[in-house]
């Protein structure tokens, strides 16, 4: 068995096969003409609104966002969550298409006033890709927490109906390809007195990983489908250790920070996390979590065993670092800052009592 039952990941995003005959031609013409109506559609919208600043979320905004900040003078930022083209071109983009976007984000980081990511390691990347020395971290952390609202364990093992002495690892966000999940539930098999939970919402992927579940694993796998935050957060409260197993599949995965793992500190979680630069710095930083080799579901397991072997008081320690952590620099508040005092700046030049012409 391959240690990913579903081989070339989300197949449903696949767009890079080539159609032929003419109706080939004829869907691609119409998909053409769909993206530019609604690309033309994002423009107008753009500059039909009163703003300072046009933040464009990834490249595939960027084009509208340059063009609306070129027409107004107003300020752009380019906020890049991931290197997005390399990103497209593993979900199944071609080539020509991925080429295609490489002049749109090439022009928009070079006018935008601030470009944001959300990792040293891509910062690095999109600096010397683009020639910028000013590229702003700014990591995916939820808001800071009020500790004294912050539900015990043996409480939310109780409302969930988990047993005290379980041991149980937790991965929750979206069950897609590159996140070690295959190999999860394959170290699963080896870890019969552990429980595993999935949670995530439905996905072609998440399908044939539920069905290849019961051989791959000891029957100690669950899917729970999508849960609402109140309930993730209590099912993070009440695990032992929370998984992020990227795998090292391109330059943006490999220095990618997924922001479950801030999820995992703010309620506490220690974190079983894949051998990558950015979560070598989080466990330097924190101590909070443990390092596995996310290709391999035999290190995986060790992993886990590794940390079940720490006495009950070293793995509450942990927890309670990985917290002290979300406090003290991982939440939003603290991430924030430098932008936010970027757009106060960008209001102070503008200046709010004189609005565009045609607004107000």
């Amino acid at each position: 068995m391959s240690p990913n039952p579903v081989e070339g990941g989300d197949a449903g995003d696949r767009s890079g096969g080539e159609d032929s005959g003419s109706a080939g031609w004829r869907h691609r013409l119409w998909s053409w003409r769909r993206g530019k109506r609604r690309w033309l559609d994002w423009v107008r919208l753009g500059l039909s609104l009163d703003c300072d600043v046009y933040h464009a979320h990834d490249c595939n905004a960027l084009s509208a966002a340059t063009v609306c900040a070129v027409l107004t003078g107003r300020t752009l930022v380019y906020d890049s969550h991931e290197l997005w083209l390399e990103w497209n071109e593993m979900r199944g983009a071609s080539r020509g298409q991925v080429r295609r976007w490489w002049p749109v984000e090439r022009v928009g980081t070079s006018l935008a006033a601030r470009c944001v990511t959300v990792s040293e390691g891509l910062a690095d990347v999109l600096g010397r890709r683009y020639h910028r020395r000013d590229v702003l971290v700014v990591k995916n952390c939820p808001r800071r927490r009020d500790v004294t609202a912050l539900q015990p364990r043996e409480q939310a093992r109780r409302e969930l109906g988990w047993a005290p002495q379980e041991k149980i690892v937790l991965h929750q966000g979206g069950l897609l390809a590159c996140r070690g999940l295959a190999e999860l539930v394959q170290a699963a098999g080896t870890l019969p007195d552990v429980r595993f939970v999935l949670v995530g919402p439905d996905s072609a992927y998440a399908r044939e990983l539920r069905a290849a579940a019961p051989r791959l694993s000891a029957g100690n796998v669950e899917f729970t489908g999508h849960r609402e935050e109140a309930v993730r957060d209590q099912m993070m409260r009440a695990a032992d250790l929370g998984a992020v197993l990227t795998q090292d599949r391109s330059t943006s995965y490999r220095f990618s920070l997924p922001n479950k793992m801030f999820e995992y500190m703010s309620n506490g979680l220690p974190t079983l996390a894949s051998d990558l630069p950015t979560h070598r710095q989080i466990v330097a930083e924190t101590g909070a979590c443990v390092l596995v080799d996310a290709d391999d579901p035999a290190a995986i397991a060790d992993g886990i065993r590794r940390f079940f072997a720490l006495g009950e008081d070293q793995r509450r320690r942990m927890g309670e670092q990985a917290l002290a952590a979300h406090l003290s620099k991982y939440n939003m508040e603290a991430q924030m800052a430098p932008l936010l005092a970027f757009y106060e700046s960008c209001a102070d030049r503008f200046g709010r009592a004189e609005p565009r012409r045609g607004h107000g």
